[in-house]
């Protein structure tokens, strides 16, 4: 009987080979209805450098994926304002052969681990049927009320934060650029 040998690996973008990208860009096309090449076309756009990218392996094989993206956090509070640097919690999705099986949690908590060593608040954004989920890894939900995004956030999704703690009945808002 052949072992199954799991692996997880922390990468930055210059050093995702082109092989690894593809297994990336095929992966994501399994969950998103996106071509590759519109993949590839955002990845080149949205990425930077400095972001994380968490690689789940099978047999050398790319089977999950969550990037970590850098973003500024800017924290409006009644008497001052303060700005830092956050993750923003991306692209989390695993082989659909593999779901239900338990592996998303090898992601999920080396993600926590990279947010904690980092000391970042690291902030996402879910459907609300996946609250549930986010809240097993120590994930908390943040008011909407108390979100300022640049980004679109539809009505049916949810933001939640990880991360340092804050007080929220001090926050005002928290605009994420």
């Amino acid at each position: 009987m052949k072992k199954i040998n799991y692996k997880i690996q922390v990468v930055s973008k210059a050093t995702l080979t082109k092989r690894f990208k593809t297994e990336i860009f095929k992966l994501k096309k399994t969950h998103y209805k996106y071509s590759l090449k519109s993949q590839k076309n955002w990845f080149d756009k949205n990425i930077n450098a400095q972001d994380k990218h968490l690689l789940l392996f099978k047999n050398n094989k790319i089977i999950g994926y969550n990037v970590l993206r850098i973003k500024k956090l800017i924290i409006i509070y009644k008497q001052k304002i303060t700005e830092q640097n956050c993750y923003l919690f991306d692209t989390l999705v695993l082989h659909p052969n593999l779901r239900n099986k338990g592996l998303s949690r090898l992601i999920m908590n080396k993600s926590n681990l990279v947010i904690k060593n980092k000391n970042y608040f690291s902030v996402l954004v879910c459907l609300n049927k996946l609250v549930n989920y986010y809240k097993k890894f120590d994930w908390n939900l943040l008011p909407k009320s108390k979100i300022i995004f640049t980004e679109h956030l539809k009505m049916n999704k949810k933001v939640m934060v990880y991360g340092k703690k804050f007080n929220l009945k001090k926050i005002i808002k928290i605009k994420i650029i």
